[in-house]
């Protein structure tokens, strides 16, 4: 054989040789790594694992909360629910409470209407006290005036009805600080008398109470008497009054027509009631009200009273 394919067989051998040790190193190697790797993965495992436990328990401790948050939320609903309840019995107090004011103020206004009925039944018991006292014969009444005093003698014989009608708005001091409106002294007519009882100076009329029923007496409207006025409507008196200064038959109960209540006469003090009646007069309108006769100078009732 040639010593050269000797040499390249033998050439080639250790090449061959020395590129399996090479490859058998490579293997070595790639094991020694390998194992490695396996040893961080198992030790990555194992610490997943410990992650995984964590995640475990935290996730455990989560659905804890979540328990308890439903429950704090159940009880918060029952304490809502507890609330509204309260708040509606509340509501209901309140409302009973409301309409139990409504009816104490509605007792609180029939205990005052109540009161003043009685005030005004003993005004009038007073007065029916009074009439007895006089044994239903004569009842005296003082008028106080800015231009001087005069009195009037009631016919409560007569007219009892009329009588107790004016007494008792004497008694309330109703007529203290009315004036005397009208003045008529008419030579068409005739008519010639004084009126007040129901106005102040500044032609406010006051506020009066219920009319009277027309009371027949039988009595004339002549000098010196005092009468009751009234409106259109027969049973319509209720304060005013007049003092005839002439004998006035026109204002009588004539067939046709119903008069106006005789229920009493002056019996002192006639001349002052004679200057009134000769005051000059004058048109005043009040509104939309027009009083032609009105005294140019105020004449105020200052008192009036019964004389015991």
């Amino acid at each position: 054989m040639d010593n050269r394919i000797v040499l390249g067989l033998a050439t080639l051998c250790i090449i061959l040789g020395a590129g399996v040790a090479y490859g058998f190193n490579q293997i070595y190697s790639s094991q020694t790594q390998i194992t490695a790797l396996q040893g961080q993965v198992t030790a990555l495992q194992t610490l997943v694992s410990g992650k995984d436990a964590v995640i475990a328990a935290l996730q455990s401790q989560i659905l804890d909360k979540e328990a308890q948050i439903n429950a704090i939320q159940s009880q918060l609903a029952g304490k809502d629910a507890l609330i509204d309840a309260l708040q509606s019995q509340i509501d209901e107090k309140d409302a009973l409470i409301s309409a139990l004011g409504v009816q104490i103020s509605a007792k609180d206004a029939y205990i005052s209407a109540l009161e003043s009925e009685i005030s005004e039944k003993d005004s009038l018991i007073n007065i029916l006290n009074m009439l007895l006292k006089f044994n239903k014969q004569a009842v005296n009444i003082v008028f106080e005036t800015s231009v001087g005093s005069f009195e009037v003698q009631l016919y409560s014989d007569k007219a009892p009805n009329t009588v107790t009608n004016f007494a008792e708005y004497v008694n309330e001091k109703f007529y203290e600080g009315t004036v005397f409106h009208r003045v008529v002294n008419n030579l068409t007519s005739g008519q010639w008398f004084v009126q007040g009882g129901g106005f102040i100076a500044n032609g406010t009329m006051k506020k009066t109470q219920p009319p009277i029923n027309y009371e027949i007496t039988g009595l004339k409207n002549t000098n010196g008497t005092i009468a009751m006025d009234r409106g259109s409507s027969q049973n319509s008196a209720t304060s005013q009054f007049f003092i005839n200064l002439k004998d006035n038959p026109s204002l009588d109960f004539p067939s046709t027509n119903p008069g106006y209540v005789v229920f009493g006469k002056v019996v002192s003090g006639w001349s002052v009631v004679k200057a009134i009646g000769e005051t000059q007069t004058t048109v005043k309108i009040f509104g939309n009200v027009t009083y032609p006769d009105w005294p140019i100078q105020d004449i105020t009732i200052i008192q009036a009273y019964i004389k015991n």
